[in-house]
């Protein structure tokens, strides 16, 4: 049979918040040196969160611990179950304190600082580290403000800046930034103020197969194999492209004089146009504007009820709307 120790509070007939319930006290009183020596150096208590009653008893845990003087309320766990620090003071996690929080619950400002630089930060930003709205910060050297979400920011450091690490099945996006916002000009930003730095800027690679994708420092792109989206557009006598859902298209034309328009698109923009004929004499007989045939005439293809012609284009210059392409036949007939 479990056996149990209960502290209570008999003294009083009406419990409200603040009243203590019960305390357990630690104290050498043997030792020699009398003083402080004999005093309580740490306790474990519970005081009432709120008014007891017949359907509500909110305690919570406070422990207290002192280096003389008596023990000083450090840590709290709520009724709720939240750790609340009752200090204005830096708490460590770890023996080498390398990851400290204040006021966590309080504020809801977390700081894993190695200079233990800890100011809170205050409406439209400030501090040191601070900033309005940050949530998370890791900031070794320097101060900086702003409305950050999570920054690490290290003077000297080397090797991994942050690492996201995850074991066992995928479920979920193991690291995923989106912003909601509107006039957002960039999402996600890798920057390098070292101009003499050669590394990779970027890269995804396996133990297995090495680089896959990477971005030199000069913007230069690497990658293994690229696999682009094609859009079927059916059968019909005119078609409008999207450039900004793909660079291949295929389509069945089903005129003798089938018309084909674009949107959207940008300069350096390369896409491929693979139409059928669905009947006999099939043709494009409007192409969009802007286009550079060779000879100066525009590609028909094949003509048979059946085959497939596929067509390229290069845009190479425009601005406001208006782009300029290269087009030519890469093949014809094709069956």
């Amino acid at each position: 049979m479990a056996r149990y120790l209960t502290l209570q509070n008999l003294a009083d007939t009406s419990i409200v918040n603040g009243d203590l319930i019960g305390q357990i006290g630690f104290a050498a009183s043997n030792d020699s040196d009398g003083g402080d020596a004999i005093a309580i150096c740490s306790s474990i208590s519970v005081k009432a969160e709120g008014t007891f009653d017949a359907s509500n008893n909110p305690g919570a845990i406070v422990f207290a611990t002192a280096p003389n003087n008596g023990p000083t309320d450090r840590l709290k766990v709520t009724n709720e179950g939240h750790f609340v620090p009752l200090a204005d003071i830096t708490y460590d996690l770890g023996v080498s304190g390398s990851l400290s929080f204040r006021d966590a619950c309080v504020s809801g400002i977390v700081f894993a600082d190695g200079t233990y630089q800890t100011t809170a930060a205050t409406a439209g930003g400030g501090g040191t580290p601070g900033g309005n709205n940050t949530e998370f910060q890791y900031n070794n050297g320097g101060s900086f403000d702003g409305t950050t979400g999570v920054v690490y920011e290290a003077t000297n450091g080397t090797g991994i800046l942050l690492k996201v690490h995850g074991t066992g099945s995928p479920k979920d996006n193991l690291f995923s930034v989106e912003y909601t916002g509107v006039n957002a000009e960039t999402t996600v930003s890798i920057y390098r103020n070292n101009a003499s730095d050669t590394s990779n800027l970027f890269q995804v690679r396996t133990e297995a197969s090495g680089d896959l994708f990477t971005v030199s420092p000069t913007g230069k792109v690497y990658e293994r194999s690229s696999h682009g989206n094609v859009e079927h557009s059916g059968s019909a006598s005119s078609f409008t492209f999207d450039l900004d859902e793909s660079n291949i298209f295929t389509a069945t034309l089903s005129s003798t004089s089938s018309t084909v328009s674009i949107a959207n698109g940008d300069v350096g923009q390369r896409f491929i146009l693979r139409l059928t004929n669905g009947v006999a004499n099939a043709k494009v007989g409007t192409w969009f504007s802007n286009i550079n045939w060779p000879g100066g005439n525009p590609a028909s293809g094949s003509l048979v009820n059946g085959e497939t012609n596929l067509f390229g284009f290069l845009t190479y210059s425009g601005n406001g709307g208006t782009l300029y392409h290269d087009g030519f036949a890469i093949a014809t007939g094709v069956t």
